[in-house]
């Protein structure tokens, strides 16, 4: 067990993984705001179908975004815990 926490130590200092991580962390604290400002508009603009239909693009940005950041952080989280598994 302690061979694994020295690898994941070893990786997460690694410079390149330090910068996909803090990039994909200020893309998801940038696009939650968003998120949240994008669905009160789409709630508070139920008379306006202009208005709504902005609203509802730019939550649904905000939410692939979201995605693909959550996923490079699930992805870099993965590196070697696959290598782990089929190391012997």
């Amino acid at each position: 067990m302690n061979n694994i926490k020295i690898i994941r130590v070893d990786e997460l200092l690694d410079p390149w993984i330090k910068v996909e991580l803090v990039q994909a962390r200020d893309v998801i604290k940038g696009s939650s705001t968003l998120m949240v400002s994008s669905t009160k508009a789409y709630v508070t603009n139920a008379d306006k179908a202009g208005a709504r239909d902005s609203a509802k693009e730019a939550r649904r940005l905000c939410i692939d975004k979201l995605l693909v950041s959550i996923n490079d952080v699930k992805r870099i989280v993965q590196i070697k815990q696959v290598i782990l598994i089929f190391d012997f």
